[in-house]
């Protein structure tokens, strides 16, 4: 700890210093060819980030782990070492020193180096959010396994009644509920472990959830100035507008609709990466919930954007997602892209009669009087069958009737 102060006192009495001539004051004071001055930096490193909540050993591991962040290894770190100090005018080895100290000092203070570097060598092809077996254990009540995966640029719509789980997977995501089993990946950082800075890349709504009764929207913008690092007031502000929201009258003092467009118009003011929204559009009137929609297709346009949304009103998504996961009872029944589960399912007309005649897997139903329809595969009836587009909401009622049934 000793060692590191010294250096970095090295660097403090210098204020007027550029960046790269304080890493130079900083290499002087290193050496480059001293192992022990090698270990003393980790060590040093450690302890440091010991003292905001972790075990000096634990730490001294962290440092090192934090070097390997998903999509590239130490053996790239080391290249770009080499690059950085013949930039420099370094050694390798000084450079190589500085790297895990650059990691346990951004973990300090929130800036999450590897996830920044590895955001910007995975590129398009990160994955925004991952979910590998994902449990939550109720009394009267199991989530999961849920495997789904978000890839950058997509949005993906969560289906399911009242009690599917679709407000839980989205808590879970955001640890706000403790998971029984399975990992959570967002923007490429186990949920658990990622840092603050990395959070902020998450925009969120919860219903009406998270912002105080007693503030106007001004004062909530204040608030949040203050919470996130990239929050864009001239944002904010053109989105109050957008939606009609009074200034100066208290949230509280809201309609249900209105409360749910100043959550939104925060969840878009702090240039987030992925957007996680329950029930967004639910309380809004066809008006604004149409202006909305077309607000998210213009966020998800951008490849590194991406948005999961759950939503009773199925028309909503119909229009919005790429992908749609079906979930009910816990369970994800399905989960494909929009325009092939149109390809893939079709509605068959008929009479009970010709309904159980069917040689055909249906995998749900409705008779009445007049007739009865199925839900059927299109490549499992036989060629010639008279067969109707099913639409997604017609897929999702019919499924979750089949599932019923069974």
């Amino acid at each position: 700890v000793a060692f590191l102060a010294a250096i970095l006192t090295a660097c403090l009495q210098n204020p007027k210093l550029h960046f790269d001539q304080k890493l130079e004051v900083m290499a002087q004071g290193v050496g480059d060819k001293n192992i022990i001055t090698m270990l003393l930096i980790f060590l040093a490193a450690g302890s440091f980030v010991g003292i905001v909540g972790r075990s000096s050993a634990e730490s001294v591991a962290y440092c090192m782990l934090s070097l390997i962040p998903a999509r590239f290894s130490v053996a790239v770190l080391f290249v770009v070492a080499c690059f950085v100090s013949v930039a420099m005018g370094t050694s390798v080895g000084t450079i190589t020193l500085l790297v895990p100290i650059a990691a346990a000092v951004s973990k300090a203070s929130g800036f999450d180096l590897p996830f920044c570097v590895g955001s910007v060598m995975g590129g398009m092809n990160m994955n925004a959010l991952e979910l590998q077996g994902l449990t939550k254990h109720y009394k009267d009540f199991t989530l999961g396994p849920l495997d789904l995966t978000l890839p950058g640029g997509t949005i993906c719509g969560l289906i399911g009644e009242n009690g599917a789980g679709k407000s839980t997977t989205i808590r879970l995501i955001l640890d706000m509920v403790q998971r029984d089993g399975g990992t959570v990946t967002i923007l490429g950082r186990d949920s658990r472990t990622a840092s603050v800075r990395s959070k902020e890349e998450i925009g969120v709504v919860l219903g009406s959830d998270g912002i105080p009764l007693c503030l106007n929207a001004v004062e909530v913008g204040k608030v949040m100035a203050g919470i996130y690092r990239n929050w864009d007031a001239g944002d904010y502000t053109a989105f109050c507008r957008k939606f009609d929201l009074p200034p100066d009258k208290k949230y509280k003092d809201y309609s249900a609709g209105m409360q749910r467009k100043l959550c939104i118009a925060v969840a878009l003011s702090h240039h987030a990466k992925l957007l996680l929204l329950d029930e967004a559009t639910n309380g809004l009137d066809p008006v604004v919930r149409d202006e909305v929609v077309d607000i998210l297709l213009d966020f998800a346009r951008d490849e590194e954007h991406s948005i999961l949304i759950s939503s009773h009103i199925v028309s909503d998504l119909e229009k919005l997602c790429d992908t749609i996961a079906f979930l009910h009872k816990g369970r994800l029944l399905l989960c494909e892209e929009k325009d092939a589960l149109r390809e893939e399912y079709a509605l068959w007309h008929g009479t009970a009669a010709q309904l159980a005649a069917l040689d055909a897997r249906v995998y749900g139903k409705r008779v009445t009087p007049y007739g009865a329809e199925a839900l059927v595969r299109r490549d499992a009836m036989p060629a010639g069958a008279e067969l109707a587009p099913v639409s997604i909401e017609e897929l999702f009622v019919l499924m979750v009737k089949g599932e019923c049934a069974e």
